[in-house]
């Protein structure tokens, strides 16, 4: 038998609901069409759902991390990178990293590489200019 554990902050009907629409969207696939979420957050295996008291957001994450949140669209995928930890879904990472200069070589490698396709081919350009990618 499996258990299903509300985890701690879950004390306000808000954060339930929340748990429960992100559980239903889950299940019902619905990704975001213009995010690398169902590429990568796999619905089969053990997933966590998680509440952040400092943002206010529900996520769920599978087994190797990858982590979905709903959103107006769907779901989509938040990613964090491992070398500066910048943290956001794909469009606040390609608008911060045409913008500021805060990323590592590496971070914009893994971002160029694992979600490319997703990437418009003129941000595509401009960020592999911008980084001597």
């Amino acid at each position: 038998m499996e258990v299903f554990k509300v985890p701690g902050g879950f004390t306000a009907s808000r954060e339930l609901n929340m748990a429960g629409e992100l559980l239903i969207a889950i299940a019902d696939n619905r990704y975001d069409p213009s995010d690398p979420a169902k590429d990568y957050f796999e619905n089969r295996g053990p997933i966590e759902i998680g509440f952040n008291p400092n943002s206010g957001f529900v996520f769920a994450s599978d087994e190797d991390y990858n982590t979905v949140l709903l959103g107006d669209n769907g779901l989509y995928l938040f990613i964090t990178t491992s070398w500066s930890g910048q943290e956001g879904d794909l469009e606040e990472h390609i608008e911060n990293m045409l913008e500021y200069d805060d990323y590592e070589t590496d971070d914009v490698e893994y971002i160029v590489e694992d979600f490319g396709k997703y990437i418009s081919a003129e941000n595509l350009k401009r960020i592999k200019a911008k980084y001597n990618q």
